[in-house]
This record gives C-alpha cells, structure tokens and sequence, in this order.
C-alpha cells in the first residue's frame, strides 16, 4: 500500500505472494509505449516515469495464520481447440463454473450464439478444468487459412468485449486487430495451418502463435501435444494414476525445463479449494499424495510453477 514494488510477473498466472510478507498487496495491469524509468524491484510505483497506464488494483490480503481463506470463484473460458471438421473445445481454467451459451463464436464475417451450437461433448455450464465441444461448422472456416474469437457479447469491434483469439494461416485477419487491442494476440503473427483431418491445439500458457500446435483431435480431453519447432521447452504435464482412486494417488512429471519445484491445487466442482501442497516438479518425479480425505466425486488438480501450469481431473470412488 506504500507504493513499493515487490514482484513483476510477466503474465497474470506468475502473480507470486512468498516473497510479499504479511499485509496488504495490490496488484495492477501496466500497459506503456516504449521504456519506463523507475518500473524496478523495490523502487516505487508512484514513481514510474514514462507513456504508461495503470488499471484498478485488485487487493490482496496475506496472513500466516494457517487458516483457509474464504474462496471467491471466477470462470475463465478459452479456446483450446479447433478441428478441421469444425468443431471448437473450449476449456474453463477458472476455479469456479461458468456459463457460455451466451458467449459467441466469430470468424469474420459469420458469428455464432454458443448456446445455438449442438454440443459434441461437455455442457455449455463448464466447471473448473472442465471442456465443452461444440459443432461450429457453420462458421465455415478453413484449415489453410483462418481466425477464431471467443467474445463474450457481439460487440465484434469492442477490445472489451473478445476474451481469446488465434489466426492461423496468414496475418491480418478482419478481427485480429480487435484481438491485439485487447492484448490477446501479436500484430503480424499467426500460427500454423493444420491438415483436414487434425486439429490447432492449445499448449495452455500464452497468447502467441507459438502456444498453437498441429495435432490429433481430442475432443474434452487434455491436449495431447507432440513438441516441433523448439516447443520442447514447453513441456510440462503430468499424469495422476490410478484414475479412479480411493486414498493414495501417484503424481508423475514430465518436464523440460529446470523448474524444480510447484504448487499443487485440488478443487472441488463447486470450486472450493481442498488441498494445497508444494510438490517436486523435477522430470521424472513421482510423488505420492494421500487423498484418503476427500468424499466420493470428481476433481480437479492444477501445479503451477515458476515457469509453467497444467490441468487435469480425477476421480474418487
């Protein structure tokens, strides 16, 4: 609250508290043009010299009282697949559900209500690491050449209003300068064209072309993602066995990079966060996890480490 500056994450899902202490953070959103003087580690944000913007601080509270904070849920839909033959996976990376049958599908110039979209698998009210695949073949895009946006009205030319974007093929598509406004997509980028019988596949971090792979289609499932052209670095799954479980479940890694350590987070379907550990994340490594406490159901299990995240789901019996 004074003005000091105690972290610069990158993006959003490297916001880290361990190293804040006690009290009260705010976090803000900077856009700027060009250098800034004064945007360092401890100098103060009151400070900041140069052609920038800061949004609306969200507050953060941190104790070390050991108690479990209230949970506030937010759902947070993405593209996270699109096939040949027209179908479109979105995925909830939020801790709580959300509804999307009111949000819209658009390719310049055809637009689509999601809620008027037969449903190939999933539920237009999709919960936390959760998947809705829909028929979206009327929007008629091609394999070679194309763009998808996920809005969340029709306002189609309001930055405010698109939440995800991906162009493949070529640049310049009618709607990807609306996607780069919003900070969602690069100027002059674009990812690869796919084959008719695959599909454009998500890695789970970024806003880049790069985050975009050919593959197999896998409707409401994790993407199964083959590493080219330098993506090897990027790898960072897990696999939780045995899937279903009763107490005891093995978590194995398989990572790429030099993060050793991440956070592991288990949700309920309510959103409600059940268990929090900080686990080895080191290629390889399998680490045990007693989860003889949780009732019967479905779960979702996130890691996130310094570097990476990854989603998955299980369930107890």
């Amino acid at each position: 609250t004074s003005g000091k500056i105690l972290g610069l994450p990158p993006i959003f899902s490297k916001v880290d508290f361990d190293e804040a202490g006690v009290g009260i953070c705010l976090i803000y959103h900077l856009s700027h043009e060009g250098d800034l003087i004064g945007l360092d580690m401890d100098s103060n944000i009151n400070d900041i010299q140069g052609c920038f913007d800061l949004s609306n601080a969200i507050t953060v509270t941190r104790d070390d009282s050991g108690d479990i904070c209230p949970q506030t849920g937010v759902g947070i839909p993405i593209l996270n697949e699109i096939n040949a033959n027209g179908n479109v996976e979105l995925k909830n990376i939020g801790n709580d559900s959300i509804d999307v049958s009111s949000y819209f599908l658009c390719t310049f110039p055809v637009y689509s209500i999601i809620g008027d979209l037969d449903i190939i698998c999933g539920n237009v009210f999709i919960a936390p690491g959760e998947y809705l695949t829909v028929n979206a073949s009327v929007l008629n895009y091609s394999s070679s050449d194309g763009e998808l946006g996920l809005y969340v009205d029709n306002n189609y030319t309001d930055p405010n209003s698109i939440i995800d974007y991906v162009e493949w093929g070529s640049t310049g598509h009618r709607r990807s300068s609306i996607a780069v406004s919003a900070n969602i997509w690069s100027t002059d980028s674009t990812a690869t064209s796919f084959a008719n019988d695959k599909s454009l596949l998500f890695d789970g971090e970024g806003n880049n072309p790069s985050d975009w792979v050919e593959g197999d289609a896998n409707n409401c499932m994790e993407n199964n993602l083959v590493p080219t052209d330098g993506k090897e670095d990027k790898l960072f799954f897990f696999s939780i066995a045995p899937n279903p479980l009763t107490d005891v479940a093995m978590i194995k890694f398989k990572n790429d990079n030099s993060t050793t350590r991440g956070t592991m987070y288990i949700y309920d379907q309510t959103g409600s966060i059940r268990h929090t550990q900080v686990i080895s994340v080191k290629n390889g490594q399998e680490n045990r996890v007693n989860l003889s406490f949780l009732e019967r159901g479905i779960y979702f299990i996130k890691v996130f480490s310094s570097q990476n995240s990854f989603y998955s789901k299980f369930i107890v019996h």
